[in-house]
């Protein structure tokens, strides 16, 4: 029997005859690829395949196609160059990008909040790591209705001290852009209006408008978007992220991310918020420090996480499932 076409070959000829023919090849395969499926499913898979190829034409006309004039450094020039500024100790410096992911109802939002306070307060992340640059914050919110998030953040500030940077917040609950180039736009309006050092995203499957989260072609394209954003404005950005349904609590940190693993590879920094065995963990890996040791976190009253090192304590690695002539080893 003939195997059924779906979303995901429609996805795959079109990956394949982009990179050989071109994008006005691919969607012309694309689209007759999408009459092979049935009927009753046709309809839906063709707006989720317009929406994809709206993203992908957003990206490439924000993307200059010119080439620029390239500046080779070498040995003596790189003596002189120094490390970025800080924002969080052995987490994150100014114009990074870091992935902040956990399971549902995870406290993913609540540490989330925590760092954009700790960063605009010049106090500790978790109560466990110095943010030596104080400086304004912008939390970019589209899961949390603005009554929730206003009473979250009253909460956390409870017995805070006085801020020092500037909090800047943005709910768009329900008003979601329609495109990834809308959903840039904000951001890059929002960093220029808040003057931000740090913009949190909360959450990336909530924000933009992405067709396939396992379509490692267009992961690679947001993230790369949002570095642009990261290094033009001169901003580090901390993207909100979801962990796999089945729970990531046993798979490595940087394999933690659902969806492709561009989004991991991407980068510079994961906080993976776990829960195990009744108590709560932060695993933290980064590309520009070194490893630390995970912390157990608990929540006081004001909901505000305490983290404590865990001294020997690593998480548990899960063996990759391979296929292999039909049997996961």
């Amino acid at each position: 029997m003939q195997k059924e076409t779906t979303f995901l070959d429609v996805m795959a000829i079109y990956r394949r005859y982009r990179r050989a023919g071109g994008i006005d090849e691919a969607e012309k395969m694309a689209r007759a690829a999408i009459s092979l499926i049935r009927e009753t499913d046709q309809s839906a898979v063709y707006l989720l395949y317009l929406e994809f190829e709206a993203n992908l034409r957003a990206l490439d006309k924000l993307t200059p196609h010119t080439y620029q004039r390239v500046v080779l450094d070498d040995l003596a020039s790189l003596q002189d160059v120094q490390p970025r500024d800080v924002l969080v100790e052995g987490v994150l410096r100014v114009n990074e990008v870091a992935l902040l992911i956990g399971a549902a109802k995870a406290n993913k939002t609540w540490i989330g909040i925590d760092l954009a306070l700790a960063i605009t307060e010049g106090g500790r992340f978790m109560g466990a790591l110095n943010c030596p640059m104080a400086g304004d914050v912008l939390y970019l919110d589209a899961e949390s209705s603005r009554e929730m998030l206003a009473e979250r953040f009253r909460l956390s500030r409870l017995n805070s001290p006085r801020e020092i940077g500037k909090l800047s917040i943005l709910c768009q609950r329900g008003k979601s852009p329609e495109t990834v180039t809308d959903a840039l736009d904000i951001i890059a309006q929002g960093i220029s209006q808040s003057q931000a050092s740090l913009c949190i995203i909360d959450t990336l499957s909530a924000y933009f408008p992405i067709a396939n989260e396992n379509d490692n072609a267009e992961a690679t394209h947001t993230m790369s978007r949002l570095v642009k954003v990261a290094e033009d404005y001169s901003c580090a950005l901390c993207i909100v992220h979801h962990t796999p349904k089945q729970s990531g609590t046993k798979r490595t940190v940087v394999d933690a991310a659902a969806g492709a693993g561009a989004y991991s590879r991407r980068a510079d920094s994961i906080i993976a918020v776990r829960q195990e065995d009744g108590e709560n963990y932060v695993d933290i890996r980064c590309r520009s420090f070194a490893q630390i040791e995970r912390f157990v976190v608990t929540y006081g009253a004001n909901m505000r996480p305490q983290g404590e090192r865990c001294s020997g304590i690593t998480p548990p690695v899960e063996r990759k499932r391979v296929r292999r002539l039909g049997q996961l080893i």
